[in-house]
């Protein structure tokens, strides 16, 4: 059960981070919101969602949770990213968290 929340809260972190991090692969983005602080804070959050979801839950567990993220970041467009990115951090902090009471 505790690993299903652990999940679920990397899964949170991914999906409200990549809406902002998607920005630097667009060729549209203006040069400053693609170097923006808050910018680059969602990208180090997305990758390490990313990371950690890889290293420990496998390859599969991993690319389940970027096509499931993907999918749902419409959901989450609306949101300011402020808000997306400060709540995706605090999901992150708390996965990491439990995931250190895991092992």
């Amino acid at each position: 059960m505790l690993m299903r929340a652990s999940l679920l809260l990397l899964l949170l972190s991914f999906i409200l981070s990549w809406p902002r991090f998607k920005v630097v692969f667009s060729a549209e983005t203006n040069a400053a919101l693609a170097a923006a602080s808050l910018t680059t804070l969602a990208g180090a959050v997305s990758l390490c969602a990313i990371g950690l979801a890889v290293a420990q839950h496998g390859a599969l567990a991993g690319a389940l949770l970027v096509a499931g993220a993907v999918c749902s970041t419409r959901l989450t467009e609306t949101v300011p990213p402020w808000a997306s990115i400060s709540v995706s951090a605090l999901c992150l902090a708390a996965y990491i968290e439990t995931a250190a009471g895991i092992a």
